[in-house]
């Protein structure tokens, strides 16, 4: 780990010290073949996205970490996870053409006023229930419902009643994830005073869709209200994925979202193509001959040191996964490079 973090940047200097010195642990990187992109704007189309995740789950289940507890998987982009995840629709909404900065910014935080009841309280009740967790049940109704306030409109009724209103709720809550719309969700809520439905949220679900076709030169001002319609016909499949992703009950990261922080095992996703992001290319980083066209000053500067980051947030084993189009040459120029020394079973 040391010798590749010095390799790979000469202007700090890293030395075994104190747990670290006792460690034995590894470094590797696995060449996957990149697909020429088929969609626009060198992109990947929607089968080319699927291989690409198909491929990453049997690189990991190649290394044998598919049910390692310990593994922290960093990808540059919000995206990729979700596609990994299973909020792509989600993700495509809140960052697509009806989004604004400060409603993608509320999207990523978790606080946006479509979301919020959704991830702080519904999905919450939803998941006790499924555990079993009766107390937590009531400690989210009590916080957050407002026909669960210990002073609200029901403070005179008996516990029992109350226990037993919030089993019949959270049943009926339980049943309707399955299958109803979002805004079906929300109706039965507020109708139940399940969560607190702010004044905003609440003008949504009293207005009539729009139906005219979205026209950025003309509906600039108002394109939240085509958000708030395309998210109130979906359905709930996604809210939970997305809420544990928030919680950080997975092992998924963003790569800028961990310095600092360090973990037992780690596996380093790099692929320019699905990432979409242009200020960063790890092909041009790591293999500069195989991708032909040489980075910019500053394009080369921000990859270095964000591969350094996420490179030294390994304690024991660190694996990279590097989507390249000749992955014979580029093992030839990794090795050439002194980033890797070829396998045992390569020489």
């Amino acid at each position: 780990m040391i010798r590749l973090l010095n390799t790979l940047r000469t202007d700090v200097e890293q030395y075994p010290a104190g747990e670290n010195s006792d460690y034995s642990g590894s470094v590797s990187i696995t060449l996957v073949p990149a697909e020429i992109p088929e969609a626009p704007r060198r992109r990947y189309s929607e089968d080319q996205l699927a291989r690409v995740v198909n491929r990453f789950a049997e690189a990991v289940r190649d290394w044998g970490w598919e049910h390692n507890p310990n593994v922290k998987q960093l990808f540059l982009a919000r995206q990729m996870i979700a596609r990994r995840m299973g909020f792509t629709n989600l993700h495509r909404l809140f960052t697509g053409e009806y989004s604004s900065t400060r409603a993608q910014e509320a999207y990523e935080q978790g606080t946006h006023y479509l979301l919020a009841p959704f991830t702080e309280v519904i999905w919450p009740l939803v998941k006790a229930h499924r555990d079993g967790a009766l107390r937590d049940v009531l400690n989210v109704l009590c916080s957050s419902s407002p026909a669960f306030d210990p002073e609200g409109v029901n403070a005179k009724e008996s516990l029992r009643f109350m226990k037993n209103k919030a089993l019949e709720v959270v049943e009926e809550l339980d049943e309707m994830w399955a299958s109803a719309s979002i805004r079906e969700v929300f109706d039965y809520c507020r109708r139940e005073k399940l969560c607190r439905i702010s004044e905003r949220l609440g003008a949504e679900l009293d207005r009539s869709p729009r139906d005219e076709e979205y026209e950025a030169s003309q509906h600039e001002a108002d394109k939240g209200e085509w958000l708030a319609d395309e998210f109130l016909q979906m359905t709930t499949g996604e809210i939970a994925p997305l809420s544990d992703f928030l919680d950080q009950h997975t092992p998924f990261s963003t790569q800028h979202g961990v310095k600092g922080e360090e973990y037992e095992d780690v596996i380093v996703v790099f692929d320019d193509v699905e990432a979409a992001w242009n200020l960063y290319s790890f092909t041009k980083l790591l293999t500069p001959g195989v991708a032909g066209s040489p980075s910019s000053e500053s394009q080369e500067q921000r990859t270095r040191k964000l591969a350094y980051v996420c490179f030294s947030r390994a304690m024991v084993n660190l694996r990279i996964l590097l989507f390249t189009t000749d992955p014979g040459p580029a093992k030839s120029e990794l090795v050439r490079l002194r980033l890797f020394e070829r396998a045992d079973s390569d020489r």
